[in-house]
């Protein structure tokens, strides 16, 4: 691999759940910004935790495709244990070999998956990725690299590159409530390092996300990320102060919105619409508005009192809401989902 390429390394992150979701809609990032100009390298760990079915999944998800899959597993001491084969893994992504990613015009021959063993690997070179054990060996290959590991262990990860980590590299983290200050400690004087904090809707290219950059990264490699992340949405960089507050306002918050999408529709079920329809409109409701929002560039009290007549029904509504203590309950979640990020980050 040539020193113009791009490297993810992942390892020891593959687990279930949001975890691996994050990692593939990681990989895309990178796969639809440079496909057409570098190679692209993806660095896995050596966890045995993720059935080649749910990886699958997650990187259809993250490339917006749809569709049942089938595969097979068996249990050994209660864990899943992969053992499908590799026409059925091509079945979980048709004509796989890269097929989405050849839609970013990325060759399966331009990928390199590096872990410490062949438990992840040898699905890898099923699909014609090249294949490494050796860490180094990615920062030997490349000259930007995203690490997108679990916070406990990127100290480690980061103390087995730092003997070939050089001047010419940009190192960037994804993991959660690791300071800047933390990074630039554990790598080598002067490294260029820069923080990411994304959200879920990154996967449908509508996130939230902001970048902070340490002492030694300049705007030329704040520009070079903000351009890799923009294709997922809005990136904004900022001081690193505001990286765990936005976690509360946006990481947190696609939750809470979820939460009171969930509680307009169940409020429709009551009055006696149908779920599913409900739900539709409750989601479309808070799509249009956001739009407004944004397009408009009016504060939100403004488009509230265009909603508004006297004695109307949303006058009514607003009256139950502010009963309820929506208005505080919003306010303390933010502050307790940001202070439980700045508690993370001192651990």
């Amino acid at each position: 691999m040539s020193r113009d390429s791009v490297a993810i390394s992942a390892p020891h992150w593959l687990s279930l759940g949001s975890d691996l979701q994050d990692l593939a809609r990681l990989f895309v990032w990178v796969l639809r910004e440079y496909s057409e100009v570098e190679p692209i390298i993806l660095s896995v760990g050596e966890e045995d935790e993720v059935s080649i079915k749910e990886a699958a999944e997650a990187v259809m998800e993250a490339m917006g495709f749809h569709g049942e899959v089938t595969y097979d597993t068996t249990k050994s001491d209660g864990q899943f244990k992969k053992t499908a084969s590799n026409s059925k893994l091509r079945g979980y992504l048709p004509d796989f070999r890269f097929t989405p990613f050849k839609q970013g015009k990325v060759d399966a021959k331009q990928v390199l998956a590096s872990a410490p063993t062949d438990r992840n690997l040898c699905h890898f070179r099923a699909l014609g990725c090249q294949t490494t054990h050796s860490n180094q060996e990615v920062l030997q290959s490349c000259s930007l690299v995203i690490f997108a590991t679990k916070p406990q262990v990127l100290p480690a990860v980061l103390k087995e590159v730092a003997p070939v980590v050089t001047a010419e590299h940009v190192l960037v983290s994804v993991a959660a409530g690791v300071s800047l200050s933390t990074l630039e400690e554990l790598l080598p004087p002067n490294t260029r390092v820069l923080r990411v904090s994304p959200n879920l809707p990154c996967i449908v290219q509508e996130g939230a996300m902001v970048m902070a950059r340490g002492r030694h990264a300049g705007s030329n490699e704040a520009k070079l990320l903000q351009n890799l992340l923009e294709a997922c949405g809005q990136c904004e960089e900022v001081p690193e102060a505001y990286v765990d507050i936005h976690t509360g306002l946006s990481g947190s918050g696609v939750a809470f919105v979820c939460t009171f999408s969930e509680a307009l529709a169940e409020g429709a079920i009551k009055m006696g619409m149908p779920s599913a329809l409900a739900h539709r409109i409750a989601a479309q409701t808070l799509l249009g508005t956001a739009k407004l929002l944004q397009q408009e560039g009016q504060h939100p009290a403004q488009l509230r009192t265009d909603v508004l007549t006297p004695a109307g029904t949303t006058i009514y509504g607003l009256h139950a809401l502010e009963q309820g203590g929506l208005r505080a309950a919003t306010m303390s979640a933010v502050e307790a989902a940001t202070c439980r990020a700045k508690e993370l980050s001192r651990k």
